[in-house]
């Protein structure tokens, strides 16, 4: 997290147009599940954590100290811009 830009997202999710657009009663009640999901996290940080460290079995005291990222819904242009820079970026 500390290598990317604040505010730059480091996973999304994506699919087809066709099948969004086929399905768009799924695509709305998936993001409107990720939304929840972010709000419930805001407000509950220790249960996000205790998640986090059931899930990975990293040791307690690195579970606590991890910072829990933010995340968003929907996802802005700006938010992936970085990584579109770093894809272009000549070696």
């Amino acid at each position: 997290m500390a290598t990317v830009p604040n505010g730059t997202i480091i996973d999304c999710y994506a699919t087809m147009k066709d099948w969004a657009v086929k399905n768009i009663a799924a695509v709305h009640a998936f993001r409107d599940g990720l939304t929840e999901s972010i709000a419930y996290l805001k407000a509950n940080n220790a249960s996000a954590l205790e998640s986090l460290g059931k899930w990975t079995k990293q040791p307690p005291a690195i579970v606590a100290e991890t910072l829990i990222p933010t995340f968003s819904v929907p996802v802005s242009a700006g938010q992936i811009q970085w990584w579109i820079d770093l894809a272009r970026k000549k070696r």
